[in-house]
């Protein structure tokens, strides 16, 4: 079995895991990771416990991905592959079982690079969610720091226009102290 998980979102991108047997064994575990890949054999038959712990993260929930891959043969395939392996090695040079082992390597390697590109799919996907929070925080000070310069702006304009009206009371604070 082959398993892999990624944090795509939420707090510091990290996430406590461990995988447990069904007689209670664990078999892995994971501390403060943002992302795995382990490979593990399932020698017990039974409910395998997969945990994500995120209780060191009191107040940020997180977005996890993962997946789990059986590399177990289909027994219908390989009844399949005896049945046609006469009239298969009649046809052509090489045997079944060659052609088989070619086939099974093909298919690893497409297994291969579609936990690859769902890897890439899924640091894309955290870093575009880690580029839009910073652009949210950047547009909300960005707006604050507008607003205090306006206000900032207006409070001296009127403080200088107060200056100069004899009819206000800062204008005639002013002139009483000078």
């Amino acid at each position: 079995m082959f398993g892999i998980f990624q944090v795509i979102d939420g707090g510091d991108m990290d996430i406590n895991f461990f995988l447990q047997a069904p007689d209670g064994r664990v078999l892995l575990t994971e501390s403060g990771k943002s992302d795995a890949a382990h490979k593990f054999t399932a020698d017990i038959e039974g409910d395998y416990q997969l945990c994500f712990d995120n209780t060191f993260s009191r107040f940020s929930s997180k977005l996890v991905f993962f997946e789990i891959l059986s590399d177990e043969n289909d027994d219908e395939n390989t009844t399949n592959w005896k049945n046609a392996k006469e009239e298969l090695g009649t046809l052509i040079d090489m045997t079944v079982d060659d052609f088989q082992k070619l086939i099974d390597n093909v298919q690893t390697n497409l297994d291969q690079t579609e936990l690859a590109q769902t890897m890439l799919r899924n640091f894309e996907a955290r870093d575009r969610n880690a580029q839009e929070i910073s652009f949210n925080r950047v547009n909300f000070l960005s707006a604050v720091q507008a607003f205090v310069m306006i206000s900032v702006g207006l409070t001296q304009v009127l403080l200088i226009r107060s200056l100069f009206d004899d009819r206000s009371r800062l204008s005639k604070v002013m002139r009483v102290k000078t």
